[in-house]
């Protein structure tokens, strides 16, 4: 097989290992397509997005930033870089990850949500609040941009608005709701003093996850507690402090409920 026969059908296997998700194989396929064509960014983003499936962020990062030295303008690569940060809790490089990609392709709806998230996870919840407008502005059905409104409607107390919001994101995405929008409507019950209804929703969500899911959803939580708790912390309105203080409360029950299932 000639070296340019031998890099298309390594790229072709790239691509369907990728797709079946069988990440350690298409790694070792990417990385003798790379032995071959060096100039290639799309497999050094390929491989970059595999070893950040893996967890592997060191190597992860500098496969993708290999890809943006070789390709600039390459705004997957900048966003997969910002999930590599947002994931080591890297803020603030995540969020200049994301408003990169989010510059190079005003049209990566993916980009605002987890630029959003970066933005919030640093204290700034109005200015994520407007990340996750964007998003809707163009596809009002998105399920996380509902998600994450819903939630800023929690934090202001405005029950009805977050409840509508977590349940669009449900129906938006039904064929797989997440766990969190769930647990964002118990939330809601919860802080209405509806604890039956609240426990119920817990009870029947948390009965059909996994372990993997319910640490990632622990992970989550937490970092959103110590988001508000920064904030709380900062010179706010009495009413939003009241807000932010009743979400602290919420997310604790979430947690301890969570860390007491075996």
């Amino acid at each position: 097989m000639n070296k340019q026969l031998d890099m298309r059908f390594l790229e072709e296997k790239l691509d369907h290992q990728v797709d079946n998700n069988l990440l350690l194989s298409a790694i070792v396929a990417g990385k003798r397509a790379l032995k071959i064509k060096t100039t290639s960014s799309i497999l050094y983003f390929s491989i970059g997005v595999n070893s950040l499936n893996l967890q592997n962020y060191s190597k992860a990062e500098k496969l993708l930033k290999r890809a943006i030295m070789m390709h600039p303008n390459f705004s997957d690569a900048h966003y997969s870089l910002g999930i590599c940060f947002l994931r080591q809790k890297d803020y603030n490089q995540a969020s200049k990850a994301f408003k990169q990609a989010i510059d190079l392709d005003p049209t990566l709806l993916q980009a605002y949500n987890v630029y959003g998230a970066a933005l919030f996870y640093m204290g700034d919840i109005h200015k994520a609040t407007e990340q996750f407008e964007k998003v809707l502005e163009k596809k009002p059905q998105d399920s996380d941009a509902n998600n994450n409104i819903g939630f800023f409607f929690l934090i202001q107390q405005r029950y009805e608005e977050a409840i509508k919001r977590f349940r669009t994101a449900i129906t938006s995405n039904q064929d797989e709701p997440s766990t969190f929008e769930w647990l964002n409507c118990a939330m809601v019950f919860w802080h209405q003093d509806k604890k039956e209804e609240a426990l119920e929703i817990f009870k029947k969500e948390l009965s059909m996850i996994g372990k993997p899911e319910k640490q990632e959803v622990i992970e989550s939580y937490k970092c959103t507690l110590l988001a508000l708790e920064r904030k709380a912390l900062q010179r706010i309105g009495q009413e939003e402090k009241i807000g932010i203080e009743k979400a602290i409360a919420g997310i604790k029950w979430i947690l301890e409920l969570l860390e007491n299932i075996k």
